[in-house]
């Protein structure tokens, strides 16, 4: 199941949909319809020069988050409501490898960030650290991970509860409940990336749980000059993790 949704996501992306294409391109054009394996070459260079855009991946990611603004002051973080936990995603932190013992802090680390934010705010007692890992390839769960991270922060073990099963988001959610089952807590305060916000929120609340959103990590790639017409890697990358959002978003 884990191959069968790592196949869909990167044909899903900008790269792997143009790879697929250009593949059909190219048997095309060992055959008698080479004209039309050059127009679907060309239109495969323009898809994949289109999402490589600095201007085109902003656009995408405003577009998935744009229901779950980041929680960026203390003021907002006072505000609130308390829950009897917070929920912490994976995906910010890549676990420990024999290669590298030690969490490495990725693009969305920020939510191990907000979530020491809103333990020592007192907006609840606990956090729940969701994720697991693949033992082949890395030594420790995510979880495990964002525990050491956690702790870097000023939050004692006492505070942190590891769920260090789930590999998905849908598996977050319902490990995550049936942690939360066994301390009686239904309300929550779940903290993730903006863009991968409703698609959580969904799942969370789908097996129960009453969800307060706390976005954070808002990306974009901040050029205000012609940069913003020229195609970057980062910006492929960026439109990718976008575009699987928006994609979760509408099969979910």
């Amino acid at each position: 199941m884990l191959v069968f949704s790592a196949l869909l996501t990167a044909l899903i992306s900008p790269l792997g949909s143009a790879l697929a294409l250009g593949l059909a391109a190219l048997l095309l054009g060992l055959t008698q319809w080479r004209k039309t394996a050059l127009v679907l070459g060309l239109a495969v260079f323009g898809w994949l020069v289109v999402w490589s855009l600095p201007i085109t991946a902003n656009w995408i990611q405003a577009h998935v988050s744009r229901d779950h603004a980041p929680v960026v002051s203390e003021e907002q973080i006072a505000a609130i409501p308390k829950a009897g936990a917070i929920v912490l995603l994976g995906g910010g932190v890549s676990p420990p490898t024999e290669a590298r013992p030690w969490p490495d802090l990725a693009e969305a680390s920020d939510r191990v960030w907000q979530a020491a934010r809103l333990w020592h705010a007192g907006r609840a007692p606990l956090i729940v650290a969701s994720g697991g890992h693949d033992p082949a390839t890395h030594t420790q769960s995510e979880a495990e991970a964002m525990r050491t991270v956690l702790r870097a922060f000023g939050v004692p073990d006492s505070a942190i509860v590891l769920e260090a099963r789930s590999r998905n988001t849908r598996q977050n959610a319902t490990d995550s409940a049936a942690t939360l089952a066994e301390r009686n807590i239904r309300r929550v305060l779940l903290v993730t990336s903006a863009s991968h916000m409703a698609r959580s929120v969904s799942h969370f609340r789908a097996v129960g749980l009453e969800v307060v959103p706390v976005a954070t990590d808002s990306e974009s790639i901040d050029y205000a000059d012609l940069r913003r017409f020229i195609p970057t890697a980062s910006a492929l990358d960026l439109s990718a993790r976008a575009l699987k959002e928006w994609v979760g978003q509408i099969v979910w």
